[in-house]
């Protein structure tokens, strides 16, 4: 048994496996206790674990495909060239700070991160809904691989930001130091709606019916397409309550040597995506326990 289970005999409501049967008694794992209790720990002691099943996804997402790995690329270039053909060409936006495909790359990859993560958090449960019937392991793991390969994608698709930001010879300066700090941020704020919205599900299953539909929204209302600029200036503090537009605008500014959000507005969002992930880890570690009857 893992280290991080509490083993106690109790009537057991569901039987067993007969190697986990004791006098007629059922050993019920229970979430451990102190620093445990939020799962970390157990998911750091099957990290293997959790390598292989990002390596799995990986490879099972391209298996077959014509361009392989190179869809990390091609996605988000053709997202961007519909972007710049309806807001840049059609519709004449522009940017003062910084080019426009870059301004509109930047954003779409750090959005297409989480709003793919989100959505495979959220049904990643359903999805391993087998494997998890069938072997024990922290299941903090299932969510947290949708992130994992994620983040293999936001670096490869990153690369990209990093040529067009030569070739307009954007200059970062000291700036990007703190890019680190703004993807950790990015990281966890999806992580903590992801976990979130993984543990929901399990009681709510129209919630991954409504998740796609509020992320459009999301999406429309981040400065993605359009800069903050545009935004009305009696609206701008309503609108920067809005942590993803902070957390795109502090990434534009560590590549593109632009300023930083308010210090305030970057106060608000770390704490808030603090916040977040430790009630994502919380909310789920309440639900995993009865999570596989529902599922």
């Amino acid at each position: 048994m893992p280290n991080s289970s509490k083993l106690s005999n109790r009537k057991g409501n569901i039987p067993l496996p007969a190697d986990l049967e004791t006098d007629g008694k059922a050993l019920v794992i229970e979430p451990g206790r102190g620093t445990r209790a939020l799962g970390v720990l157990d998911a750091w002691e099957h990290r293997t674990l959790f390598q292989f099943l990002v390596g799995r996804d990986l490879k099972g997402r391209y298996r077959g495909t014509a361009l392989g790995w190179l869809w990390i690329l091609v996605r988000p270039v053709l997202e961007m060239l519909t972007y710049l053909l309806v807001f840049g060409y059609i519709i004449g936006l522009r940017t003062a700070d910084i080019p426009y495909p870059l301004h509109i790359y930047s954003g779409l990859v750090a959005w297409l991160f989480f709003s793919g993560c989100v959505i495979g958090a959220a049904g990643s449960l359903t999805a391993n809904r087998s494997l998890m019937s069938k072997v024990y392991f922290p299941r903090l793991i299932v969510p947290m691989v949708s992130v994992g390969t994620g983040i293999v994608d936001l670096l490869v698709a990153g690369i990209l930001v990093v040529i067009l930001a030569a070739l307009y010879q954007v200059n970062p300066g000291w700036n990007i130091v703190a890019l680190p700090a703004f993807l950790l941020l990015l990281v966890l704020f999806t992580l903590g709606i992801g976990l979130l919205l993984a543990a929901e599900s399990v009681d709510r299953p129209d919630l991954l019916l409504a998740a796609p539909v509020a992320l459009r929204v999301w999406m429309y209302l981040s400065p993605i397409a359009y800069p903050v600029s545009l935004v009305p200036e009696r609206y701008r503090e309503l609108y920067l309550l809005n942590p993803f537009a902070v957390i795109i605008e502090g990434l534009r500014s560590s590549f593109a040597g632009l300023p930083y959000p308010s210090r305030e507005s970057l106060l608000y969002v770390s704490m808030l995506t603090v916040l977040l992930f430790l009630l994502g880890l919380w909310r789920f570690r309440r639900t995993e326990q009865r999570m596989i009857d529902y599922l």
